[in-house]
This record gives C-alpha cells, structure tokens and sequence, in this order.
C-alpha cells in the first residue's frame, strides 16, 4: 500500500492530472495541520481499489472519489475534517453515486443526517459486505435508534459484517435498542459483530453477553466481539492482530 505525505502526493497528482491510467490500486494518505490537500481534486486514479483516509478534509475526498471512476471496493474513511455540513453531505453522496462496487466501507457517522446519507450509500452499494460505523466523539447525541432501524430496511442481502466503535466517554449502545437491531435480524445472513467502546471496563459489558448468547444460540449471530480495545483490522472479523488471544 503507497503510504504518502502531502507534498509526495502533490507532485505525483500533478504529473497524473491527464492521465487516467493511475500507478496505485491502493492508496492510504494522512493528514496534518495545516496541510492542503487541493491537488486531490486533480487526481484521476482510475485503477483504485482501495482507499485509506484519515485527517482529510471531507470535500477533498468527495471529488477524489468522484474522479476514480466507480472501482473502489474498499474505502476506510478515519478522522474526516468536517469544516461544515455541506462538505461532509458531499463527501457521503460522492460514495452513494461513484461506488457501485464497494464491498467494506468505514466512516465516521455524527447525526441523524449522517445516517440519512448513509442510507443512499447501503442502497446503491448492493456489494457491500462489511460496514464499519464510528460514532464522532464530538457531538454528544447519536441516534442509535435510527441508525439500527436503517441498516434493518435498507442493508443489501450480503451485508451481514458490522462494526460499531465508540469513541470518548460517551454511553455505550443502548441495550434495548441493541436487543431491537437483532430480533428484526431474524431471517437474514447470520450476523458477525463487534463492538468496540474505548475508555471502559469489561465490567460495563457484562449485561451484554446473555443477550448476545441468546441470539448467536438462535443463528441469528454467528460470531461477535464485545470490549474496548482494537483486536482486529478495521475490516477483519474473525482473525485477531498478531499478539492477541
């Protein structure tokens, strides 16, 4: 995977601009203060496959991926500068319209509007396989509610791999609205699940097992993670990272 600053960046973009055969199927690009990332909306990088992003600006990323041309297939969107609402809507209808092929998508989600977004993107991605939610650790309402009642009308047939982190010291899933997600689960591929909340005890999460074991002893689940540390790949649910039992 191509790994690279700004300013590498910058000057390959600039010699790529008129070229549509791209050099990378991969591609991960971080962020920095103070950075500009203006020569993204030049690139067109036709072969990419995979993108991974953090500390970008949402509109940035928005025209990147209007510009790859629909072969994206795995998109991990981290830490998205949201300089305000209109970028950030850009940036979820960039995918929803440009990504027919994706198969695991991860992004931050803030809000009810987020999640409405969101929804464009679970309808037009029929691939998609895997879906990893982050809830922003800067707004304290997240609709739970709404976003299990979305993924429940709208997930493609082959989505059945989710995972949820919870960032800062903001409340855990409801267990009701949990209990919710997965008895309307019934009928579907069996679900693989991980939750992951940091700042927290195990202790927390003990109310969780009995309902978690009710419904993996049902089919409904077939394998979940439940705790708060990052044990596996963003987009890996069965096999733990080197060093971890």
């Amino acid at each position: 995977m191509s790994n690279l600053d700004e300013d590498i960046l910058y000057l390959i973009f600039e010699e790529l601009k008129d070229d549509g055969n791209a050099l990378f199927s991969s591609l991960e690009i971080k962020g920095s203060t103070g950075a500009n990332w203006k020569s993204l909306e030049n690139a067109f990088l036709s072969n990419l496959k995979i993108l991974n992003a953090k500390y970008i600006e949402a509109k940035y990323l928005a025209r990147l991926i209007k510009n790859i041309g629909g072969n994206l297939c795995e998109i991990n969107i981290d830490s998205p500068k949201y300089d305000n609402f209109n970028n950030q809507q850009e940036l979820f209808q960039a995918i929803a319209q440009n990504c027919p092929n994706l198969k695991y998508l991860m992004l931050v989600v803030i809000n009810g509007n987020n999640i409405n977004e969101l929804e464009k993107i679970i309808i037009n991605c029929q691939y998609m396989n895997g879906l990893v939610i982050v809830r922003d650790k800067y707004h304290s309402h997240f609709d739970w509610e709404k976003l299990f009642e979305m993924l429940i009308k709208s997930s493609p047939i082959n989505l059945n791999k989710f995972k949820f982190y919870i960032r800062d010291k903001y409340p855990f899933i409801s267990l009701g609205f949990l209990n919710l997600f997965l008895n309307k689960w019934k009928g579907r591929h069996p679900m693989l699940l991980h939750t992951v909340r940091e700042y927290s005890c195990l202790n927390e999460f003990e109310k969780y097992f009995d309902l978690l074991e009710k419904y993996k002893a049902e089919g409904i689940i077939k394998k979940y993670e439940i705790g708060y540390t990052y044990t596996y790949e963003d987009f890996e649910w069965i096999k733990k990272k080197t060093g971890y039992s």
